[in-house]
């Protein structure tokens, strides 16, 4: 007897698909897990690859015992989280995508390295017409 005989080829497909999403799931955790334990030994960098965005994270400025992230692309600054404590902050960053680097691996924004950087883009200006 083959493997699936008697099962219809969707069911199959479906067990496989499952399994699949639960591996990746799995493999998520650790990863998150890593980055945790990561931050918590001090690194503080982090990056985008697909995004060209690069960050930092560092105490809060404003609540005592809390930290703050912020993400940088080619033109400056983009975002900020805040969270209470550096595990927090490692999951948000970790949920947006986000590893963390070197210094060395910064390319992308104005904390890149001179030998690094590639050509940083003028921002478009806009300007709202009323009426």
């Amino acid at each position: 007897m083959r493997y699936g005989d008697g099962i219809p080829s969707n069911n199959l497909k479906s067990e496989a698909l499952w399994q699949y999403i639960m591996k990746s799931v799995e493999q998520d955790e650790q990863l998150k897990i890593e980055m945790e334990e990561a931050i918590g030994k001090g690194e503080k960098i982090f990056q985008h690859t697909s995004l060209h965005q690069e960050g930092i994270i560092h105490p809060s400025t404003k609540k005592e015992g809390h930290c703050n992230s912020l993400t940088f692309d080619e033109y400056g600054a983009v975002g900020d989280l805040e969270a209470e404590n550096e595990k927090e902050i490692a999951e948000k960053i970790f949920d947006l995508g986000f590893a963390i680097c070197d210094e060395e691996d910064f390319q992308h924004t104005l904390l890149a390295d001179d030998k690094n950087k590639k050509p940083i883009k003028k921002r478009k200006q806009t300007i709202e017409i009323e009426g």
